[in-house]
């Protein structure tokens, strides 16, 4: 199973701590044995992926990159 994460404050510069939800959706992940790709630039979003998490913790200036289809079955947003 691939697991994409993006952390949306992280991606878009605004915060440069990592995000303990995204970390505990990785740990849970890999326990499983899963790949886990946390996405920091545009060409990572596009890799192929299972389910993707998308985290944000506040409302951020940059939006959600236009890679990521918020429509998809796959795709689960978390936060405001």
């Amino acid at each position: 199973m691939r697991i994409t994460i993006v952390d949306l404050d992280w991606y878009n510069k605004k915060s440069f701590i990592p995000n303990t939800k995204c970390m505990k959706i990785a740990s849970y992940y890999r326990q499983q044995q899963a790949i886990i790709n946390f996405a920091t630039n545009s060409y990572e979003l596009l890799m192929d992926y299972d389910k993707m998490y998308v985290v944000r913790e506040n409302f951020i200036d940059g939006g959600i990159p236009e890679e990521i289809k918020l429509l998809d079955e796959k795709v689960i947003l978390i936060g405001p």
